[in-house]
């Protein structure tokens, strides 16, 4: 969320800074085939960048390692993500003047200058009645989540539809939400809408297998099993830094093929010895 701010407002303060963007397409996606990237890295003219003065707190999530691997240990895994969170997380006033942005809506419109706003405040009261209330859903919510993207599992299925349910619940009351649900189990995903879903099939009636994505990771929730595209671009003359490229590509956080990328390190390091 933006807000337009007036000529006078814009001169009235000596210290802003102005945020770059662009466009970034991803046609795989389901959702967003395109979103606007705000670059904090670029630096100004006087060298600094907005990244660079910002307090880096401590980590308050846990490893993605760590929450993959506990997925596995349930029979009933769900998966969810939270639709535009940062969007929806408003910054205190007195901050917004270090996210200006400059923007137009058509090429022949004049240049605006906006701030970002977008953190709906809690009160500590709030928090803590909705931990009381879906104590669970706050658990996973706290410990299973990765940025903004779920991923946790009961084994027994009638508590894995009501974790479900409470994420929901808990989110709303948050004024957030949730979408791309996924599960192994169709019965999770049976009270959920289709536009909801993590793919636009019904596969409450379907025999097809769909792999999604959760945390980077292919994951094909029907069969319940994780997969990885190890398939190499065809080129002219493979270079050290083609190999390279071909090594990087295999994401695999669980290090489930790590004999695959021994492999490929061993080729690259041949490669080097015969430099």
């Amino acid at each position: 969320m933006a807000k337009k701010i007036s000529t006078a407002e814009e001169g009235c303060e000596n210290d802003a800074y102005y945020i770059p963007h662009h466009y970034l397409l991803k046609p795989t996606s389901t959702t967003t085939k395109l979103r606007v990237v705000f670059d904090g890295s670029a630096v100004t003219s006087n060298g600094v960048a907005l990244n660079h003065v910002l307090r880096k707190g401590p980590a308050v999530q846990r490893e993605l390692f760590s929450i993959l691997l506990s997925s596995r240990s349930f029979r009933y895994v769900i998966t969810a993500d939270i639709p535009k969170m940062y969007r929806q997380i408003r910054v205190m006033s007195p901050d917004t003047r270090f996210q200006r942005i400059l923007w137009r809506y058509c090429v022949e419109d004049p240049i605006e200058v906006d701030l970002r706003i977008d953190i709906i405040y809690l009160s500590s009261n709030d928090v803590t009645q909705r931990v009381n209330e879906f104590p669970e859903a706050a658990r996973v919510l706290e410990q299973n989540t990765y940025v903004d993207d779920i991923i946790a599992g009961e084994n027994d299925l009638q508590r894995a539809s009501q974790l479900q349910s409470d994420l929901e619940k808990i989110l709303a009351k948050a004024c957030l939400g949730a979408h791309k649900w996924c599960s192994n189990s169709k019965k999770v995903l049976q009270n959920i809408a289709k536009e909801d879903r993590g793919y636009k099939l019904d596969v409450i009636d379907t025999n097809l297998s769909i792999p999604v994505k959760t945390l980077g990771v292919v994951w094909n929730s029907d069969e319940d099993w994780y997969s990885f595209d190890v398939s190499c671009s065809q080129y002219e003359a493979n270079t050290r830094r083609k190999i390279l490229s071909e090594v990087g590509k295999i994401y695999d956080v669980l290090g489930l093929v790590g004999p695959v990328k021994t492999l490929s390190k061993l080729i690259l390091q041949l490669c080097l010895k015969g430099r």
